[in-house]
Protein backbone atom coordinates (compact mmCIF):
# COMPACT_ATOMS: atom_id res chain seq x y z
CA UNK A 1 0.00 0.00 0.00
CA UNK A 2 1.35 3.41 -0.97
CA UNK A 3 1.63 6.09 1.62
CA UNK A 4 0.31 9.49 0.62
CA UNK A 5 2.75 12.30 1.24
CA UNK A 6 1.14 15.30 2.86
CA UNK A 7 2.07 18.57 1.20
CA UNK A 8 2.49 21.71 3.24
CA UNK A 9 -0.48 24.06 3.16
CA UNK A 10 1.63 26.60 1.27
CA UNK A 11 2.23 24.32 -1.73
CA UNK A 12 -1.14 24.97 -3.43
CA UNK A 13 -0.69 28.70 -2.93
CA UNK A 14 2.82 28.59 -4.39
CA UNK A 15 1.54 26.66 -7.42
CA UNK A 16 -1.26 29.19 -7.87
CA UNK A 17 1.18 32.13 -7.89
CA UNK A 18 3.51 30.30 -10.30
CA UNK A 19 0.54 29.88 -12.61
CA UNK A 20 -0.38 33.57 -12.29
CA UNK A 21 3.19 34.62 -13.10
CA UNK A 22 3.35 32.37 -16.16
CA UNK A 23 0.01 33.73 -17.36
CA UNK A 24 1.13 37.34 -16.91
CA UNK A 25 4.27 36.70 -18.94
CA UNK A 26 2.18 34.96 -21.60
CA UNK A 27 -0.36 37.81 -21.65
CA UNK A 28 2.39 40.37 -22.08
CA UNK A 29 3.74 38.39 -25.01
CA UNK A 30 0.55 37.31 -26.75
CA UNK A 31 -1.09 40.71 -26.40
CA UNK A 32 1.18 41.82 -29.17
CA UNK A 33 1.78 38.58 -31.07
CA UNK A 34 -1.01 39.29 -33.57
CA UNK A 35 0.65 42.58 -34.45
CA UNK A 36 3.96 40.84 -35.11
CA UNK A 37 2.96 38.10 -37.54
CA UNK A 38 5.49 39.41 -40.05
CA UNK A 39 8.10 38.82 -37.31
CA UNK A 40 9.35 42.37 -37.40
CA UNK A 41 10.68 43.03 -33.94
CA UNK A 42 8.19 44.92 -31.80
CA UNK A 43 9.44 46.56 -28.65
CA UNK A 44 6.85 46.44 -25.87
CA UNK A 45 7.59 48.82 -23.04
CA UNK A 46 6.17 47.96 -19.66
CA UNK A 47 5.93 49.54 -16.23
CA UNK A 48 5.88 47.15 -13.28
CA UNK A 49 4.05 48.17 -10.11
CA UNK A 50 5.05 45.89 -7.28
CA UNK A 51 8.39 44.11 -6.97
CA UNK A 52 7.49 41.72 -4.16
CA UNK A 53 7.01 38.00 -4.64
CA UNK A 54 4.83 38.13 -7.77
CA UNK A 55 6.55 41.12 -9.38
CA UNK A 56 10.04 39.75 -8.85
CA UNK A 57 9.00 36.34 -10.20
CA UNK A 58 7.57 38.09 -13.27
CA UNK A 59 10.88 39.93 -13.81
CA UNK A 60 12.68 36.58 -13.61
CA UNK A 61 10.18 34.89 -15.97
CA UNK A 62 10.48 37.65 -18.57
CA UNK A 63 14.29 37.68 -18.37
CA UNK A 64 14.40 33.89 -18.58
CA UNK A 65 12.20 33.77 -21.67
CA UNK A 66 13.59 36.87 -23.42
CA UNK A 67 15.10 34.91 -26.33
CA UNK A 68 11.97 32.79 -26.69
CA UNK A 69 9.72 35.88 -26.89
CA UNK A 70 11.98 37.44 -29.48
CA UNK A 71 12.42 34.34 -31.66
CA UNK A 72 8.87 33.01 -31.41
CA UNK A 73 6.81 36.20 -31.38
CA UNK A 74 9.21 38.92 -32.50
CA UNK A 75 8.51 40.72 -29.22
CA UNK A 76 11.10 42.39 -27.04
CA UNK A 77 9.73 43.18 -23.57
CA UNK A 78 11.45 46.23 -22.06
CA UNK A 79 10.99 47.32 -18.45
CA UNK A 80 10.94 51.12 -18.38
CA UNK A 81 9.72 51.52 -14.79
CA UNK A 82 9.84 49.32 -11.70
CA UNK A 83 8.02 50.62 -8.63
CA UNK A 84 6.97 49.81 -5.13
CA UNK A 85 4.94 51.99 -2.77
CA UNK A 86 8.01 54.09 -1.92
CA UNK A 87 9.13 55.10 -5.41
CA UNK A 88 10.46 53.82 -8.71
CA UNK A 89 13.39 53.33 -11.02
CA UNK A 90 12.65 54.80 -14.44
CA UNK A 91 14.43 54.75 -17.80
CA UNK A 92 12.42 55.56 -20.94
CA UNK A 93 14.86 53.55 -23.04
CA UNK A 94 14.58 50.62 -20.67
CA UNK A 95 16.15 49.54 -17.42
CA UNK A 96 19.09 47.19 -17.79
CA UNK A 97 19.14 43.78 -16.13
CA UNK A 98 21.42 45.06 -13.36
CA UNK A 99 18.87 47.72 -12.37
CA UNK A 100 15.99 45.23 -12.48
CA UNK A 101 17.87 42.65 -10.42
CA UNK A 102 18.95 45.42 -8.03
CA UNK A 103 15.32 46.32 -7.39
CA UNK A 104 14.38 42.66 -6.91
CA UNK A 105 17.32 42.07 -4.54
CA UNK A 106 16.53 45.21 -2.54
CA UNK A 107 12.91 44.12 -2.06
CA UNK A 108 14.02 40.61 -1.07
CA UNK A 109 16.14 42.19 1.69
CA UNK A 110 13.20 44.28 2.89
CA UNK A 111 14.50 47.51 1.39
CA UNK A 112 12.50 50.03 -0.60
CA UNK A 113 12.97 50.88 -4.27
CA UNK A 114 13.28 54.53 -3.23
CA UNK A 115 16.54 53.62 -1.46
CA UNK A 116 18.18 52.71 -4.78
CA UNK A 117 20.38 55.16 -6.65
CA UNK A 118 18.44 57.22 -9.17
CA UNK A 119 15.01 56.32 -7.79
CA UNK A 120 12.15 58.79 -7.93
CA UNK A 121 9.70 59.43 -5.09
CA UNK A 122 6.29 57.74 -4.88
CA UNK A 123 4.60 61.09 -5.55
CA UNK A 124 6.23 61.16 -9.01
CA UNK A 125 5.41 57.61 -10.13
CA UNK A 126 2.04 58.35 -11.80
CA UNK A 127 3.59 61.16 -13.86
CA UNK A 128 6.51 58.91 -14.82
CA UNK A 129 4.14 56.14 -15.95
CA UNK A 130 2.11 58.63 -18.01
CA UNK A 131 5.35 59.91 -19.53
CA UNK A 132 6.08 56.47 -20.96
CA UNK A 133 3.35 57.17 -23.49
CA UNK A 134 0.49 55.34 -25.18
CA UNK A 135 0.96 51.65 -25.84
CA UNK A 136 3.00 51.06 -22.69
CA UNK A 137 1.79 48.06 -20.72
CA UNK A 138 1.26 48.86 -17.04
CA UNK A 139 1.59 45.65 -15.03
CA UNK A 140 0.14 45.75 -11.50
CA UNK A 141 1.68 43.09 -9.28
CA UNK A 142 1.06 45.03 -6.11
CA UNK A 143 -1.44 44.03 -3.46
CA UNK A 144 -3.20 47.33 -2.94
CA UNK A 145 -6.07 49.37 -4.29
CA UNK A 146 -3.85 52.47 -4.11
CA UNK A 147 -2.89 51.81 -7.75
CA UNK A 148 -6.46 52.45 -9.00
CA UNK A 149 -6.01 56.15 -9.90
CA UNK A 150 -2.75 55.41 -11.72
CA UNK A 151 -4.30 52.48 -13.62
CA UNK A 152 -7.34 54.56 -14.63
CA UNK A 153 -5.00 57.31 -15.88
CA UNK A 154 -3.04 54.69 -17.81
CA UNK A 155 -6.18 53.40 -19.54
CA UNK A 156 -7.44 56.88 -20.40
CA UNK A 157 -3.94 57.77 -21.67
CA UNK A 158 -3.89 54.91 -24.17
CA UNK A 159 -1.80 52.51 -22.13
CA UNK A 160 -2.69 48.86 -21.56
CA UNK A 161 -3.19 47.39 -18.10
CA UNK A 162 -2.36 43.83 -17.03
CA UNK A 163 -2.93 42.92 -13.41
CA UNK A 164 -2.30 40.12 -10.95
CA UNK A 165 -3.81 42.43 -8.36
CA UNK A 166 -7.52 41.77 -7.89
CA UNK A 167 -8.17 44.81 -5.69
CA UNK A 168 -8.52 47.42 -8.45
CA UNK A 169 -11.15 45.24 -10.13
CA UNK A 170 -13.14 44.33 -7.04
CA UNK A 171 -13.81 47.83 -5.74
CA UNK A 172 -16.49 50.31 -6.76
CA UNK A 173 -18.26 49.66 -10.07
CA UNK A 174 -17.20 53.10 -11.36
CA UNK A 175 -13.52 52.15 -10.92
CA UNK A 176 -14.06 48.83 -12.69
CA UNK A 177 -15.84 50.55 -15.58
CA UNK A 178 -13.06 53.13 -15.88
CA UNK A 179 -10.42 50.39 -15.87
CA UNK A 180 -12.24 48.51 -18.62
CA UNK A 181 -12.27 51.69 -20.69
CA UNK A 182 -14.63 52.44 -23.55
CA UNK A 183 -15.30 49.53 -25.90
CA UNK A 184 -13.88 51.57 -28.76
CA UNK A 185 -10.44 51.96 -27.14
CA UNK A 186 -9.02 48.87 -28.84
CA UNK A 187 -8.48 46.89 -25.67
CA UNK A 188 -7.40 43.29 -25.83
CA UNK A 189 -9.69 40.88 -24.02
CA UNK A 190 -8.21 37.49 -23.21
Amino acid sequence: MKSLAVQPAEAPIARMWQSVIKRLALLLTTAFAAETCNMAIKNVNYALLGVGGVGSALVDAIAGARDHHLKTYGVKLTACLVADSSGALVAKGGLDDAALQGAVAAKAKGEKVSSLEGAIAAADVAEAVAGLGPGTVVVDCSATDATVPLLISAVTGGQKVVSANKKPFSGPQADYDALRGPASCGRDDF
